[in-house]
């Protein structure tokens, strides 16, 4: 069930699953994005490892065996933001133009900053996947979840290849209307539906939830009515 609920909530935008939160700052080694712990002075880390190395081939060690630092300089580090741990999609960044996403931390990318020191992301919570609850604004979002589990328990129990695969039909179409249910009801009524899907799009190029296109006065939103 946890995970069929998971699932779900990764495939959409769900207006009553979406939170807003600003990101902690932290520290990564630019090398391999790990956490760099501030406590470590890299410097004296190196050379401690060039003075065990000298040791070891006073030893007769083969050297090959040991880390061989390349200088007396400290490891680089950069500026990252760790994702809420309860995060399961992300839906928009704000104060980040550019950035990708490593394990649970995002990264900034080509040199960018963040605007205005902080870093805002508004997301998708799995806090409704943790308390197994469906609140009574998610219209048909229960009847998507059946399904979905209904495709998995056929195959886990029965075994049943073609009856998993029925399920999954009917999952998939239930989930095309319930998401149009969603996002009819996610905003207020002078807002284009098509323009929400194709800003949350990131194939589309769209600025992100809350970041759509300002229409000049008398003109038409994709086709929609005269503003």
């Amino acid at each position: 069930y946890h995970d069929c609920y998971l699932m779900l909530l990764a495939a959409h935008d769900w207006a009553h699953a979406r939170r807003r939160a600003v990101l902690q700052q932290v520290v990564l080694w630019a090398d391999n994005l790990e956490p760099a712990d501030p406590g470590v002075d890299t410097v004296d880390v190196v050379r401690s490892l060039r003075e065990s190395a000298e040791a070891a081939e006073g030893a007769g060690k083969p050297m090959d065996d040991l880390p061989q630092p390349d200088a007396d300089v400290p490891r680089a580090t950069i500026d990252a933001w760790r994702l809420p741990t309860d995060c399961v999609r992300v839906v928009e960044l704000i104060g980040l133009p550019s950035w990708r996403i490593y394990r649970r931390h995002i990264v900034p990318e080509r040199g960018c900053q963040a605007q205005q020191g902080t870093v805002a992301i508004v997301y998708t919570s799995s806090e409704l996947a943790d308390d197994g609850s469906i609140p009574p604004i998610a219209v048909g979002f229960g009847e998507c979840l059946v399904w979905l589990m209904a495709s998995r328990l056929a195959m886990a129990v029965k075994h049943d290849y073609q009856l998993s695969a029925q399920c999954l039909g009917q999952y998939h179409e239930c989930l095309s209307m319930v998401q149009v249910i969603d996002v009819r009801q996610d905003g207020s009524n002078d807002q284009h539906p098509l323009d929400l899907l194709l800003e949350r799009n990131i194939l589309s190029g769209g600025r992100g939830y809350g970041g759509g296109p300002e229409w000049p006065s008398g003109t038409r939103a994709a086709g929609g009515p005269t503003i």
